[in-house]
């Protein structure tokens, strides 16, 4: 280890251990501080609206009915996520959103329906997670559920309009051929099959787990609110007592004095309260009779006045350093 390295660990230390201090000297403004924030991220907590959320899932089929009956080629089948992200603006439509108003009788505009409504594709499956979220545990239950119905009604519904669509298209190829054509029996096979897919229009997608009713609100638990309270009001009880340690100019150490002048001590001078032996001390110590008694009187207070001749003669030394 270089010397470098030693003298930057010493600073780290030096630095740990003046940052104990002041919060040492400074506990109660860093425990008022810490309760409080944990107070008031408890309070908060408790008097932030609840919200349940609910959950229902559909698994939607990539191309349509009517590709199928006609054996083409699917358009999209090279690009799932591009045909996940077609579906999840389906089902986040306001087509389906006016829908789910007129099955669930609400009041409610089509905006805020769809400001309580989130349409997610799962990862690497052909499934919507249709998720609601209001402050009714019922409510979101029959939200979620009614977009998964209509969405898949919107499906059956474009998926017939399809159909219609290619079989008028498919009649009128048919009428422009003789009947003997090899073509117009192919076109009417097709026309066939498109007539038997109505029957099963919309069965491309279905509704694979309903929302159930929540039991508890989502968020942050009580215990999460007490640790991140605990973590913020640490952070900030150290901030206002590095503040308030930084407004104070006293000097209460000689490290600090020295660090204050740049300047290195000569000495120190205990601050201490002694107390000489009074006049009637001493005169009750001539008064005894006793030279055993008398002499242990004197030892008792030897040690003040020999403490307090010291003081004296460290004060005349500093007075005649400075003079």
């Amino acid at each position: 280890m270089s010397v470098s390295d030693r003298f930057e660990r010493t600073r780290e230390a030096e630095k740990g251990s003046a940052l104990l201090g002041i919060l040492r000297r400074r506990w109660l403004i860093a425990v008022t501080v810490l309760v409080a924030c944990v107070a008031v991220a408890v309070i908060h907590q408790k008097r932030a609206a609840k919200s349940y959320v609910a959950t229902a899932s559909v698994a939607f089929q990539s191309g349509t009915l009517s590709d199928a009956a006609l054996q083409v080629n699917q358009s999209g089948s090279s690009e799932p996520q591009r045909e996940a992200d077609t579906e999840v603006l389906i089902a986040h439509s306001p087509e389906v959103a006016q829908a789910v108003r007129r099955q669930l009788q609400t009041s409610a505009s089509i905006e805020d329906l769809l400001s309580d409504v989130q349409v997610e594709a799962a990862a690497n499956a052909n499934i919507l997670n249709i998720v609601a979220s209001t402050g009714d545990p019922q409510q979101s239950a029959l939200l979620a559920n009614a977009f998964a119905t209509q969405y898949i009604a919107f499906l059956t519904r474009t998926g017939l309009e399809g159909i219609n669509a290619a079989a008028a298209k498919l009649q009128q190829q048919i009428s422009s051929l003789p009947s003997t054509s090899p073509e117009r029996v192919t076109l009417e096979q097709s026309l066939q099959r498109l007539s038997g897919l109505r029957a099963v229009a919309g069965g491309g997608a279905n509704i694979i787990g309903r929302a159930s009713v929540p039991t508890a609100p989502s968020g942050k638990k009580l215990s999460t609110t007490i640790l991140l309270g605990l973590i913020a009001g640490l952070a900030l009880a150290i901030a206002i007592a590095l503040l308030v340690e930084s407004l104070d100019r006293r000097l209460r150490t000689l490290d600090e004095c020295e660090q204050e002048y740049r300047l290195s001590a000569l000495t120190s001078v205990p601050v201490r309260f002694s107390r000489q032996p009074s006049g009637g001390a001493r005169a009750g110590a001539r008064g005894i009779q006793d030279p055993a008694k008398r002499a242990r009187l004197r030892r008792r207070h030897a040690p003040a006045r020999h403490a307090a001749r010291h003081e004296r003669d460290l004060r005349r030394g500093q007075d005649d350093c400075r003079g």
